[in-house]
C-alpha cells in the first residue's frame, strides 16, 4: 500500500454474497492496517491502497473506513476503483499536508471485492 503499513485480514470475517441481478460474487473482508509506516509519511493526494496478498486476482469494488484516527483525523476512500487511495483530513475537513506523520493511525476497513 505505498507508504502504508502491512494489511492484516482479521480472522473469520470473509463473507460471500451474491448481489441480486449481478453476475459476480461480492466478497467482504474486514481488514486492519497502519495509516503509514514511517514518520512524515502522508502523501498529498492520499495513501495508495494495495490489495492484500490473500485477495489478489480479485477486482477491487469499494473500501469503507470504519474507525477514526485517535486524533481528530478522518480517513476515507477516494472513490476510485482503478487507483484506490485513502485520504486523511484534519478536524477542519482539509486534506492533511504532504509529509504529515500518520503512522500512529490504525484503521479498520470493510473491503469489498468482486469475483
Amino acid at each position: 500500500m505505498g507508504a502504508t503499513g502491512a494489511v492484516t485480514i482479521l480472522s473469520g470475517v470473509q463473507y460471500n454474497r451474491t448481489l441480486v441481478g449481478a453476475s459476480s460474487v461480492i466478497e467482504e473482508y474486514l481488514i486492519t492496517f497502519a495509516g503509514g509506516s514511517a514518520t512524515s509519511d502522508y502523501a498529498t493526494g492520499g495513501q495508495p491502497f494495495t490489495m492484500p496478498a490473500d485477495v489478489k486476482g480479485i477486482e477491487f469494488d469499494s473500501l469503507v473506513v470504519l474507525t477514526r484516527s485517535p486524533l481528530t483525523r478522518q480517513w476515507s476512500w477516494n472513490g476510485s476503483r482503478s487507483a484506490p487511495k485513502l485520504l486523511a483530513e484534519d478536524a477542519f475537513a482539509t486534506q492533511e499536508a504532504n509529509a504529515t506523520t500518520v503512522n500512529t493511525d490504525t484503521l479498520t476497513c470493510l473491503l469489498r471485492v468482486r469475483r
